[in-house]
């Protein structure tokens, strides 16, 4: 049974609204998942549910009335997580409520939101944590007080948004020596204003990053790769950046060497300038590699797959791997995701019948690979296989999937 709430006037519920409503029962109605529940009209109700600590409104696209009451702290006091991305009805007025009168507030998300233009406000919310912005295509207001003024941030999206600048990186690196904050997370993808990444140098608290896309970047790389502050930097993702280049990788491993770093991710997915790899076999403490489609590699592919025995996932697609490297993988005793697409200098991959940790496998377009797939059942913990456009026997197919290995042929 509902609880005895006015939504309990509602007489037909839709079936994925009455689950939703069962299971924000079953916690006290202190969290309400209503996210994709598209037949929902009408939340101006949910301002009567006085003990509603975390409400997600995500993808309730039809939604017409109550979002202004919700985002009224006065009435909505003890909400402390606000999900409403991608919600139509979310506008300028809805965020200045927020900001005049959730001050609270601790995780906010509103990405995809296109009718905000102005998030100003938000900067006033000084609790707030974690803010997502992302896809906010139109905001064009307020985001250098967002990157200044919320100190007790600890993970801010501000991806896929145009009026994201160098001024809005600046603030962020610009609290001074005094300022220990907090930032963890910061995703800056798709951001084309971006063209200076220096300040990002004195984010110490930093351990995810994504410049992925922020094509526009020539200041600031170098630097930070040799930052003696981001030492607790964990993941890096600096896909298509056309500035990243061989003298960041060298920082890179002087950073590891010298500086205390210790990354666990790095993706470099579609770097062009990046010619030479040998520095990222000091990189020991990777578990995560992205190569894929650094087509102008020239040297030191070998020495990386030798040196970073404890890899789980490796991403090398399209960069020219041959049988050698093959037989180098085949060493590995711990990769469990092996992506290789496009490689077409591949014919033998029985070395890899070794890795008895892999569970996915990509050979899509490795079009001379013909040797070593009827192997490939004694992988006991394989789950994947991708091989479209790789001529594979239907004996050997039926084989991996009578292992219960997924076969993608097309």
């Amino acid at each position: 049974m509902l609880m005895n709430t006015p939504l309990k006037r509602v007489e037909d519920i839709p079936p994925l609204l009455r689950e939703r409503l069962t299971k924000a029962e079953e916690s006290g109605w202190k969290i309400l998942d209503l996210s994709g529940c598209k037949e929902t009209l009408d939340v101006t109700a949910l301002t009567e549910v006085g003990m509603l600590e975390q409400l997600s409104l995500e993808g309730c696209t039809s939604l017409r009335r109550g979002l202004r009451e919700i985002c009224n702290g006065e009435r909505t006091r003890n909400l402390r997580t606000l999900h409403l991305s991608n919600l139509p009805m979310l506008d300028d007025t809805c965020i200045k409520i927020l900001g005049g009168t959730h001050l609270r507030l601790e995780l906010f998300t509103c990405a995809h939101c296109k009718n905000v233009t102005n998030v100003r406000p938000l900067a006033e919310i000084k609790a707030l944590k974690s803010l997502s912005l992302g896809h906010c295509v139109n905001v064009k207001h307020g985001l250098k007080e967002i990157c200044g003024g919320l100190t007790n941030m600890r993970a801010l999206w501000i991806n896929h948004i145009p009026a994201v600048d160098d001024a809005c990186i600046a603030e962020l690196g610009a609290k001074g020596d005094g300022y220990e904050g907090h930032l963890i997370w910061l995703i800056c993808d798709g951001c084309l204003g971006i063209t200076d990444v220096t300040a990002i140098s004195e984010i110490k608290t930093l351990k995810r990053l994504s410049l992925t896309g922020c094509e526009n970047i020539t200041k600031g790389l170098e630097e930070m790769c040799a930052s003696e502050k981001l030492q607790d930097l964990q993941d890096l993702w600096v896909n298509n950046v056309k500035a990243f280049n061989d003298k960041c990788l060298l920082n890179l491993e002087e950073s590891h060497r010298k500086g205390g770093w210790k990354l666990q991710v790095l993706s470099t997915k579609d770097c062009c300038s990046i010619t030479d790899v040998s520095p990222l076999g000091k990189l020991v403490t990777l578990r995560v590699l992205c190569l894929d489609g650094c087509v102008n590699i020239k040297q030191g592919l070998d020495h990386v797959i030798l040196s970073l025995v404890d890899l789980r996932e490796a991403y090398l697609g399209g960069i020219g791997i041959t049988d050698r490297h093959i037989e180098l993988l085949g060493r590995h005793k711990k990769i469990e995701r092996l992506h290789l697409p496009f490689s077409g200098n591949i014919t033998d991959i029985t070395p890899l019948t070794n890795v008895w940790t892999l569970e996915a496998l990509c050979l899509c377009g490795c079009l001379k690979a013909t040797r070593g797939f009827e192997k490939f059942s004694t992988l006991f913990r394989l789950k994947k296989l991708c091989v479209c456009g790789v001529y594979v026997d239907a004996d050997t197919v039926m084989a991996l999937k009578g292992k219960g290995v997924a076969v993608k042929l097309w």
